[in-house]
């Protein structure tokens, strides 16, 4: 490749990523979060390439969690709650299929005993709140269906997002 191939090579990376730049800035990251998420992004591509794994929804999503907590971590405000507190897990709970994946791979490996016991919890709670709205369930406070004893009974596999998102 000669000099001036290798210049337009080169000016075509910096365009390109000053084209990356401002998408991202367009949508309110900072030059090191849109860097963080480009590098996160193709980790998470990684781990749902690898056909060899049978569990790489939920290793990608425990990645993201791991992340996800990281970011919080350093970004967001200090919570007053503690063990114990239970208030977030009476509002409206969702997940991702890869959240449920590692969910159920983690009721599977750590609470074998009790899987019929979380099922049937499980199918209670759906049966309750099928027909209520989401405001409906958090203006009667309905709890997860994982909630035993005011604790999350598998928060190392707790969903990415917060249950107020």
């Amino acid at each position: 490749m000669n000099r001036q191939a290798r210049r337009g090579a080169e000016h075509g990376r910096r365009a390109a990523n000053r084209d990356s730049q401002n998408h991202y800035r367009r949508r309110g990251l900072r030059s090191n979060e849109w860097q963080t998420l480009v590098h996160l992004t193709g980790k998470l591509i990684k781990i749902l390439a690898n056909k060899k794994n049978a569990s790489r929804a939920s290793d990608a999503a425990k990645e993201a969690q791991v992340n996800f907590d990281r970011a919080v971590a350093r970004e967001a405000p200090r919570i007053a709650c503690k063990k114990g507190c239970s208030h977030c897990c009476h509002n409206f709970v969702s997940a991702s299929p890869a959240d449920i994946f590692r969910v159920a791979r983690h009721i599977r490996k750590n609470r074998k005993a009790e899987t019929q016991a979380v099922l049937e919890r499980i199918y209670a709670s759906e049966d309750n709140t099928r027909q209520i709205s989401q405001q409906g369930r958090y203006d009667e406070r309905q709890p997860c269906a994982l909630l035993l004893g005011g604790a999350c009974s598998v928060y190392e596999a707790r969903p990415v997002l917060p249950p107020y998102n």
